[in-house]
Protein backbone atom coordinates (compact mmCIF):
# COMPACT_ATOMS: atom_id res chain seq x y z
CA UNK A 1 0.00 0.00 0.00
CA UNK A 2 1.42 3.37 -1.06
CA UNK A 3 0.42 5.14 2.17
CA UNK A 4 2.09 2.62 4.47
CA UNK A 5 5.21 2.61 2.29
CA UNK A 6 5.38 6.41 2.35
CA UNK A 7 5.32 6.62 -1.44
CA UNK A 8 4.19 10.17 -2.15
CA UNK A 9 4.35 9.76 -5.93
CA UNK A 10 2.01 6.76 -6.01
CA UNK A 11 -0.24 8.37 -3.39
CA UNK A 12 -0.51 11.50 -5.54
CA UNK A 13 -1.38 9.40 -8.61
CA UNK A 14 -4.03 7.48 -6.68
CA UNK A 15 -5.52 10.73 -5.39
CA UNK A 16 -5.52 12.17 -8.90
CA UNK A 17 -7.52 9.17 -10.07
CA UNK A 18 -9.97 9.60 -7.19
CA UNK A 19 -9.00 6.52 -5.18
CA UNK A 20 -11.22 5.88 -2.17
CA UNK A 21 -9.32 7.40 0.76
CA UNK A 22 -12.12 6.90 3.27
CA UNK A 23 -11.58 3.18 3.72
CA UNK A 24 -11.09 1.91 7.26
CA UNK A 25 -9.04 -0.96 8.65
CA UNK A 26 -10.67 -3.43 11.03
CA UNK A 27 -9.66 -1.30 14.02
CA UNK A 28 -11.13 1.79 12.29
CA UNK A 29 -7.71 3.17 11.38
CA UNK A 30 -7.88 5.56 8.44
CA UNK A 31 -5.18 6.02 5.84
CA UNK A 32 -4.11 9.07 7.83
CA UNK A 33 -3.59 6.91 10.93
CA UNK A 34 -1.53 4.47 8.85
CA UNK A 35 0.63 7.25 7.40
CA UNK A 36 1.47 8.88 10.73
CA UNK A 37 1.99 5.48 12.36
CA UNK A 38 4.90 4.97 9.94
CA UNK A 39 6.15 8.57 10.22
CA UNK A 40 5.15 9.43 6.64
CA UNK A 41 4.15 13.03 7.22
CA UNK A 42 4.43 14.01 3.54
CA UNK A 43 1.81 11.40 2.72
CA UNK A 44 -0.25 12.51 5.73
CA UNK A 45 -0.21 16.06 4.40
CA UNK A 46 -1.50 14.86 1.02
CA UNK A 47 -4.38 13.08 2.74
CA UNK A 48 -5.19 16.11 4.89
CA UNK A 49 -5.25 18.30 1.76
CA UNK A 50 -7.94 15.92 0.44
CA UNK A 51 -10.04 16.69 3.54
CA UNK A 52 -9.63 13.29 5.18
CA UNK A 53 -11.18 13.46 8.65
CA UNK A 54 -8.35 14.41 11.00
CA UNK A 55 -10.58 13.78 14.02
CA UNK A 56 -11.46 10.19 13.11
CA UNK A 57 -10.84 7.78 16.00
CA UNK A 58 -9.76 4.17 16.04
CA UNK A 59 -11.56 1.57 18.13
CA UNK A 60 -9.12 2.55 20.90
CA UNK A 61 -10.25 6.20 20.57
CA UNK A 62 -6.94 7.41 19.08
CA UNK A 63 -6.87 10.23 16.54
CA UNK A 64 -4.07 10.51 13.99
CA UNK A 65 -2.53 13.34 16.03
CA UNK A 66 -2.51 11.20 19.18
CA UNK A 67 -0.99 8.28 17.29
CA UNK A 68 1.65 10.49 15.69
CA UNK A 69 2.69 11.88 19.07
CA UNK A 70 2.94 8.40 20.56
CA UNK A 71 4.84 6.85 17.68
CA UNK A 72 7.02 9.77 16.56
CA UNK A 73 7.45 11.74 19.78
CA UNK A 74 7.51 15.56 19.85
CA UNK A 75 8.54 15.79 16.19
CA UNK A 76 5.51 13.78 15.11
CA UNK A 77 3.24 15.90 17.24
CA UNK A 78 4.63 19.13 15.82
CA UNK A 79 4.55 18.02 12.18
CA UNK A 80 1.08 16.59 12.42
CA UNK A 81 -0.31 19.51 14.42
CA UNK A 82 0.87 22.05 11.86
CA UNK A 83 -0.72 20.01 9.09
CA UNK A 84 -4.05 19.75 10.86
CA UNK A 85 -4.51 23.46 11.60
Amino acid sequence: MAVEAGDTTITEILLEFKANIKILAADRMTLLHLAVNRGHHDVANLLIEQKLDVNAKTTKKATALMLSARVNGPDGLQLCQVSMC
